[in-house]
């Protein structure tokens, strides 16, 4: 079994040992593990709690065995001859959705580390991780609000960036932002 999404409201655990694994399902378990990251960190920059960088750290871990698994899955389907042509470029998209969340979650666990040494409330992060998912759910479903949630990633960080952050942490915000708008490509 495997904790598969950790919020304030519950734990969901699922079992690995199915031969057959859907690559969307995982990469939604990546992004929910990823905005648990985040929701911790900013509790860890908050009050500078070290349990919480532990806490970061191991979800990180989690991510990264969720990202191989991911990717493993996608390698067959992809060598598989009878994947059709149009599902193996999706794939190919997948899989840097993929690297994407991974790459967004190794940031979220540098914004951790900085809780020791750097105090700041970082208000916005849910707002953050909402938009997080929405850009993740635009990928995956293709659902025509691509534009509406650029405009809201420029909102956000704008308002990020008016409540004056240590530079350390506003460069970290606006990785995770890049790679978001990176993402969003995809569609």
């Amino acid at each position: 079994m495997e904790v598969v999404e950790e919020t304030p409201s519950g734990v969901v655990l699922q079992c690995f040992t199915r031969p057959d694994y859907s690559v969307e399902s995982l990469l939604f378990r990546m992004n929910a593990v990823s905005t648990s990251m985040l929701e911790k960190a900013a509790a860890a920059l908050e009050t500078g709690d070290e349990a919480l960088v532990q806490e970061v750290r191991a979800l990180d871990d989690r991510v990264d065995r969720l990202y191989f698994l991911a990717v493993r899955v996608i390698r067959s389907k992809v060598a598989d001859p009878l994947t059709p042509p149009e599902e193996r470029v999706r794939l190919v998209d997948l899989r840097l959705v993929a690297r994407n969340i991974e790459d967004i979650s190794d940031t979220y666990e540098s914004l951790a580390m900085l809780a020791p040494a750097s105090r700041f409330s970082l208000v916005l992060h849910r707002e953050l991780a909402e938009l997080q998912k929405a850009v993740l759910r635009e990928v995956m479903e293709r659902r025509g609000r691509a534009g509406e949630i650029r405009g809201n990633l420029e909102l956000l960080q704008a308002e990020f960036l008016r409540l004056q952050p240590p530079a350390v942490v506003e460069e970290k915000i606006r990785r995770v932002v890049d790679v978001l708008y990176d993402t969003l490509d995809l569609v």
